[in-house]
């Protein structure tokens, strides 16, 4: 992801009210859309 971590907390759009977990079952957290979000490759 590019940018500063500030400015992508504030992109933050929307935020899901059902927590999704890992395959591990040992984090959990909603699912949290971006209005803009840069992610740069290779």
């Amino acid at each position: 992801m590019a940018g500063n971590f500030y400015q992508m907390i504030k992109a933050i759009d929307a935020v899901g009210d059902t927590l999704q977990r890992d395959h591990s079952r040992d984090f959990f957290a909603p699912i949290i859309r971006f209005n803009k979000l840069n992610i740069a490759g290779k």
